[in-house]
């Protein structure tokens, strides 16, 4: 199978979608992440997936981070932490607690590094 191809067969598994968030210095950054899945549940722990090269990878390193579950009418908010500029997007942040959560998701988890 060549890459198109099983990058294709790959794209045709729905997943959920969240927004890993964090505070770089004071300013909110976020990353786009649809791999992601429960580990343990005592003690709790979830596990994101992010390219180690990425640079949400290195901004992120040792920060507390949010893990926001997305809903559908929030698509403009994945396209956007993809990397894909939405000009009239207005995020609407919670930056109460360690680390900023995006008001309007379906769930969400304060998480630290483990």
């Amino acid at each position: 199978m060549d890459g198109r191809e099983l990058r294709n067969c790959f794209g045709k598994f729905p997943t959920g979608v969240t927004i890993v968030s964090w505070f770089d210095g004071k300013v909110q950054k976020g990353i786009t992440v649809n791999s992601f899945t429960s580990v343990s549940l005592d003690p709790p722990l979830a596990l994101v997936s992010i390219h180690k090269e990425a640079k949400a990878c290195t901004s992120m390193k040792d920060k507390s981070f949010t893990i926001n579950i997305l809903s559908d009418e929030q698509e403009s908010i994945a396209w956007q932490f993809a990397g894909s500029k939405q000009e009239t997007l207005e995020i609407d942040w919670d930056n109460k607690g360690i680390s900023p959560k995006i008001n309007g998701s379906v769930a969400w988890m304060k998480c630290k590094p483990w």
